[in-house]
């Protein structure tokens, strides 16, 4: 070691290059845990900053000749390889030089040359040779001459790799925005600086190599702008960008409540002019609320009135902090759910209402009527529904779009009519309901729309007649299902009473309801066990001789007894079940037909009610025909009577089957003849064996005479025609005289005898 009479600069220069190789190591550390591309060259860059300080700092220390020339031939040689790692980065960094395989092979191989003629030079010393030398200040230390071709050549590779890289940057720095330019200037300021010092130094033939210093200042800077530096401007800029864009308006608050900024979107929603009327009708009161809160952020609802229309917003608060924790101010975001909203209540329209009439459907009336009651427990509320008689009637004579009609009217009288507190809807195809206060409920405003109905529609084919079922609700706890039945209920006990518009609910058509849900529920059981049995009610001839007889239906049920048909053909009727109880009924009546023949008494006939039903639920004929055939009866034995309503109904859809029927042998019977809409013309069209005429024909005319005389007619008529005549209801001798006068020599009725079991029958007739 030299005795070195600048001791003090000494130890400052190699405390400086050992903080360098300390700080260069931290880098290299970073550096390695970064992504991308520049990550290697930079490595690359840092160690070999790295390796000239340490050949630097051995220069200035060593004691020995061959130790300070092999320092610094390995310091110059560093310095090739550093600015050709260099020349790497500033490729990769500014995207210029790239591709050029052939260059790269050139420089790589002068710099492998220049680097071993360093190596050489430490044997034969062509380049530069080392020796000791006092300087000005009093340092003594090594000092380099270097004045061979060799040496010439080192700085020339050395300064053009210097120039390559300087203008790669500084063409970067021109062409690149502004918002990046910085990291390329500052690198390439740096650079240049380096290379200046650098060059200074060595003119000055300085002992102190400043340049080193700034070789790995450069390389720190190089690491930070390339691999970590987020240049501020840049990102605020993006930011203000995206923030102006989205689709959200913004609004932004300073620590004093003064709105600061607002993105394009206020103004798209909110129009210039109104901006600042927003602000304090919807932000002031929650900034002053919310800014003493803990929360940092807040979600709300918001409806607002823009530009004449009702938008709704999904608003989020949220607060502004700086790094110590302290509110500097709050923005908040709007988000537009106008449409969506919109979209949700056109769907929940479409689910909850009627398509045609616009009215709540059947679920949605259930449940709005739940939720009025619920609200309010103490009023009491009636259950109104109505209902077109004959409406499929309407709908085939003219047409769908008629009945839409005749629906929508009467949906508009109901919605025009109803008053606050009331709900409404359309429950099934021609049946509406409204659930009304009981103490608002005006029976005269439905019969005043009824009216109004009926001349609009009313014509010479169809007359139109709309029922109203009112129910008084005594219990709330039922379902509106139920309460809606019970009005329904009301409607069905005025079926045919064109004068009752209006009626109302009472327990006892509840008690009906539900005996008819009962009988129903037992038929099956019923028919199963036999429990259904045949009277039979005879036909006399004007003689006394038997020729015949009714048979008529009894259920011997289990619990009540006898139950007489006026308690069950209506229900089964009603529910369809008729045609089974008639092909039961049949059954019974060809098995006794044939026990009879059995017996020598195939003299006798028994007659058979035919129901409308039976038409359509099964086949008549077959089941008919079959049945003789099962129990080998003669056809004329099993006499059918069928209504004459079924008959006028029918006529037109079923005259073929009764002739065919007539064609197999049976004889058919039009029953209870004037006791209903009786039609000459019916007579006239169709080819029948037998008219029952019913007694209660002179019963409902006081004008006695008058009857008895159409009567006459009527016998003598259906005699002329070829038909036989039965008359029933017969009560008394002076009927049976009379009628005998007029030509009529059949009865059925009381005078004879009432509906009695087979047994009692069979004894008394035998």
């Amino acid at each position: 070691m030299f005795p070195l009479n600048g001791g003090c600069h000494m130890k400052f220069l190699l405390t400086a290059l050992c903080c360098m190789v300390v700080l260069l190591s931290v880098w290299i550390k970073r550096a390695r845990k970064s992504e991308g591309e520049l990550k290697k060259p930079i490595v690359h860059l840092l160690w070999l900053a790295i390796f000239t300080v340490i050949a630097q700092g051995v220069f200035f220390i060593c004691d020995s000749n061959i130790t300070a020339t092999v320092a610094i031939g390995f310091y110059y040689a560093g310095i090739d390889w550093l600015l050709i790692v260099m020349l790497s980065y500033v490729e990769a960094y500014t995207r210029i030089f790239r591709g050029s395989r052939a260059a790269k092979t050139v420089v790589y191989g002068l710099a492998v040359l220049d680097s071993l003629n360093f190596i050489l030079n430490i044997f034969i010393g062509h380049i530069f040779v080392v020796s000791q030398h006092v300087y000005k200040d009093g340092y003594a230390g090594w000092s380099v001459s270097r004045a061979t071709p060799s040496f010439t050549f080192h700085l020339v590779f050395t300064y053009t790799l210097v120039a390559f890289c300087a203008m790669a940057l500084a063409v970067k720095a021109v062409k690149t925005p502004a918002f990046y330019r910085r990291k390329y200037l500052i690198v390439l300021i740096l650079f240049l600086t380096v290379v200046l010092l650098n060059g200074i130094c060595k003119l000055a033939k300085s002992p102190y190599d400043i340049s080193v210093f700034l070789y790995c200042m450069l390389g720190i800077q190089i690491s930070h702008y390339s691999l970590f530096y987020k240049p501020k401007g840049l990102i605020d800029s993006t930011l203000a960008l995206v923030v102006a864009d989205i689709n959200d308006a913004v609004f932004c608050f300073d620590l004093w409540g003064k709105c600061v900024y607002t993105n394009k979107m206020v103004e798209e929603y909110f129009g210039r002019d109104t901006r600042v009327d927003i602000v304090n009708s919807v932000f002031e009161e929650k900034i002053r609320e919310y800014s003493r809160g803990e929360q940092e952020s807040i979600q709300y609802k918001v409806q607002l009135e823009t530009d004449g229309k009702l938008r709704f917003f999904n608003v989020s608060y949220h607060k502004l902090i700086d790094k110590k924790q302290c509110y500097i101010g709050c923005f908040f975001t709007l988000r537009d759910r106008t449409e969506e909203i919109e979209k949700f209540k056109e769907e929940h329209h479409r689910v909850t209402h009627d398509k045609l009439t616009g009215l709540f459907n059947r679920e949605y009336f259930f449940d709005a009527v739940e939720k009025l009651m619920a609200v309010n427990p103490d009023v009491k509320y009636t259950m109104v529904c109505s209902n077109i008689k004959g409406f499929k009637l309407y709908n085939e004579l003219f047409g769908e779009k008629m009945g839409d009609e005749v629906l929508k009217m009467e949906a508009e009288l109901l919605e025009r009519d109803a008053v606050e507190g009331t709900v409404y809807g359309r429950i099934s195809g021609d049946e509406f309901a409204i659930l009304v206060p009981t103490k608002l409920f005006r029976a005269e405003k439905f019969i005043k729309n009824i009216n109004q109905m009926k001349e609009h529609f009313n014509n010479s084919q169809y007359q139109m007649h709309i029922y109203v079922g009112v129910y008084e609700i005594d219990d709330r706890a039922e379902s509106v299902s139920v309460m809606c039945d019970k009005a329904k209920l009301a409607i069905e006990s005025h079926r045919g009473d064109y004068n009752a518009v209006v009626t109302y609910y009472d327990k006892k058509l509840l008690e009906k309801s539900l005996y008819e849900r009962k009988i129903v529920g037992e038929f099956d059981r019923a028919l199963e066990q036999g429990e259904f049995c045949m009277f039979l009610q005879p036909q006399i001839a004007s003689d006394g001789r038997l020729l015949g007889a009714e048979a008529l239906v009894r259920w011997q049920h289990p619990e009540r007894g006898l139950v007489f048909p006026g308690d069950f053909i209506g229900v089964f009727e009603k529910t369809g079940l008729i045609y089974r109880l008639d092909r039961y009924m049949w059954e019974l009546a060809a098995d006794k037909l044939r026990e009879w023949k059995e017996q020598g008494r195939e003299d006798l006939y028994i007659s058979v009610n035919i129901s409308a039903k039976d038409f359509y639920y099964i086949d008549l004929y077959s089941e008919l025909t079959n049945l003789t055939e099962k129990y080998g009866i003669a056809p004329k034995n099993l006499k059918l009577e069928i209504t004459e309503t079924v008959l006028m109904t029918e006529m037109q859809n079923q005259t073929e089957l009764l002739e065919r029927l007539r064609r197999y042998g049976f004889q058919i019977e039009i029953d209870d003849f004037g006791s209903g809409y009786s039609s000459l013309n019916m007579l006239k069209n169709i080819d029948v064996d037998v008219v029952k005429i019913d007694m209660g024909f002179l019963d409902k005319t006081e004008r006695v005479e008058r009857g008895t005389s159409i009567l006459n007619s009527i016998i003598l008529l259906i005699k002329n025609l070829g038909m036989g005549v039965i008359t029933e209801g017969v009560e008394t001798k002076e009927q049976v005289d009379s009628l005998m006068g007029m030509g009529c020599h059949m009865f059925q009725g009381y005078y004879f005898d009432k509906p009695m079991p087979i047994e009692v029958f069979e004894e008394k007739y035998r």
